[in-house]
């Protein structure tokens, strides 16, 4: 979808990529990321799991990105809503909001369309529920990364959201 995105906005590519086709990925990767969370036996890869969180936060990036009536943009919320409710972790007991602005997040795929930090995934993780002060493996909270990237519209984002020291 990347490789597509990028092509259309060069007008190189007659395909469109739309939001049914973006929205039927995501909802499908959130019940990949249910069924992870509940598996106790044995525990879910963390490398997979991890680079699962990352194409979903992509995905929501790219869902950003296309024109949506004010119905679709409730269910995509909703959908949103649903996967920070399971809690996943990824990598460093990173979070969906951790994640979202980290500059590492940006290595998925060879045709990136989004970059992280992503000011609008911070966003829209905000608007849908994510906890602001929660903590990876280091006691870290979304605001300590965010710093550490040096992205200060996120930082002020978040401390707007709530974000404590």
């Amino acid at each position: 979808f990347s490789f597509m995105l990028q092509d259309r906005a060069k007008g190189l590519l007659g395909t469109t990529v739309t939001f049914d086709d973006l929205m039927g990925i995501l909802c499908k990767s959130v019940m990949e990321i249910d069924r992870a969370v509940k598996q106790t036996a044995p525990p879910p890869d963390q490398v997979q799991l991890n680079k699962a969180l990352s194409i979903i936060l992509h995905l929501i990036c790219l869902l950003e990105k296309v024109p949506c009536s004010p119905d679709q943009d409730h269910f995509k919320k909703q959908n949103i809503y649903r996967f920070l409710k399971l809690h996943p972790k990824g990598k460093n007991n990173f979070s969906p909001l951790h994640l979202a602005v980290d500059k590492n997040t940006t290595c998925v795929g060879r045709y990136p369309v989004c970059k992280f930090p992503s000011f609008q995934v911070t966003a829209i993780l905000l608007e849908c529920g994510a906890d602001v002060n929660v903590r990876d493996a280091e006691q870290n909270s979304p605001l300590h990364v965010a710093a550490l990237n040096n992205h200060p519209d996120i930082m002020n984002l978040l401390v707007k959201s709530g974000a404590h020291f």
